[in-house]
C-alpha cells in the first residue's frame, strides 16, 4: 500500500506542475487528501532553494513544500532584507526547519542560526534537514521558549495531519510529551551570546510569553521580528499584548506585501505574520 501511495505521490506531483491543476490544490487536499489520509506513512525526498529535505507529506506544510514547491514564500523573502554574511537569526518554532535552512545560507559560514523546537517529531525532521544538507552555522534546541523557566505538556492530534498545530491545552487521546521551557534571556545568557540580528516566532498563540521572556536581549540587541499574530477572537487579547510591548520598546508594525517587502499599508488581509523592527527608512 505504501508504494501505491508513493506512486500516486509522484503522479500528483508532476501534474501540480501544470498551472491548471495547481490551483486546485486546495480544493483536492481538503476533499482528497487529508479525508482519506492518501498519502499516510509518504516520506519523499524534495528539495527547496538549492536544498534538500527530506518530506512527511501526509503533513499539511510539507505536503505544500513537496507538490507546489513552497510555503509561506513572501515570510521567507522578508529575510533577504534583513540578514547578512554575519548575522545571528533565531527560529523559534521551527517545525521541519525551511525558514532555518534558508536563513542559514544567507548568513553564512560566519553567522549563526538558532532554531528551537519541542516537539520532537519536529525536531528530529529539523535534525535530518540540517544534517542531509551538512549546515554547519545551525544550533538546533529541542526546547520551547517562554516567559520563564519550567515544564509544560504538549498534546498533538495526529487527525489533524498538522505538525505545527501542537498545543499546550488538553486534547482527549492525543500524543503528549512533557517538554522544557527556557526563556530566550536565560539561553543567551547561559551560551554567552553577544548578538542578535533578527527573530522568527510561530509559536501558536505563545507568542507574547515568549516576547516576555527575551526584554533584556530585545533591549539590548534591537532585533527585528517576524512573527504570526492570528486574528481570531481568542487572541484578541493576546494581539493587544503585544502591540502594546513591542510599541514600548521603540518597534514599529510592518506588514508583508505578496512579493516579500514590507510596507506601512496593508496589502493582503490574509496574512497574519508581521515584522516589527526599530530600523528606520524601510
Amino acid at each position: 500500500m505504501l508504494k501505491i501511495r508513493i506512486v500516486l505521490a509522484k503522479i500528483f506531483k508532476f501534474l501540480f506542475e501544470l498551472n491548471f491543476v495547481k490551483d486546485k490544490y486546495f480544493g483536492l487536499y481538503k476533499r482528497v487528501f487529508k479525508p482519506f489520509n492518501l498519502f499516510k506513512g509518504v516520506v519523499v525526498k524534495g528539495s527547496f532553494n538549492g536544498l534538500t529535505l527530506m518530506l512527511h507529506i501526509d503533513d499539511w506544510i510539507q505536503s505544500q513544500l513537496y507538490f507546489l514547491g513552497e510555503y509561506e514564500m513572501a515570510e521567507l523573502k522578508t529575510l533577504n532584507a534583513f540578514l547578512n554574511d554575519k548575522s545571528v537569526f533565531v527560529d523559534l518554532g521551527a517545525n521541519l526547519g525551511l525558514f532555518s535552512l534558508y536563513a542559514s545560507q544567507l548568513v553564512g559560514e560566519k553567522g549563526q542560526v538558532i532554531s528551537f523546537e519541542p516537539f520532537k517529531k519536529n525536531y528530529e525532521a529539523l535534525s535530518d534537514n540540517v544534517s542531509i544538507n551538512n549546515l554547519l552555522n545551525i544550533q538546533i534546541e529541542n526546547l520551547a521558549i517562554g516567559e520563564k523557566d519550567s515544564f509544560v505538556n504538549l498534546y498533538y492530534d495526529s487527525n489533524e495531519m498538522n505538525l505545527g498545530m501542537v498545543s499546550t491545552s488538553y486534547i482527549d487521546n492525543a500524543y503528549v510529551e512533557k517538554i522544557n521551557v527556557i526563556t530566550l534571556d536565560s539561553y543567551f545568557e547561559q551560551n554567552s551570546i553577544s548578538r542578535l540580528d533578527f527573530i522568527k516566532i510561530d509559536i501558536e498563540g505563545h507568542e507574547y510569553k515568549a516576547l516576555l521572556g527575551m526584554n533584556d536581549i530585545l533591549i539590548r540587541f534591537h532585533p527585528t521580528i517576524l512573527i504570526e499574530i492570528l486574528n481570531n477572537a481568542d487572541v484578541s487579547i493576546n494581539k493587544k499584548n503585544i502591540y502594546n510591548y513591542l510599541e514600548n520598546l521603540g518597534y514599529k508594525k510592518y506588514f508583508i506585501n505578496n512579493e516579500g517587502g514590507v510596507s506601512k499599508v496593508q496589502t493582503d488581509s490574509k496574512r497574519q505574520n508581521y515584522i516589527f523592527t526599530t530600523k528606520i527608512n524601510l
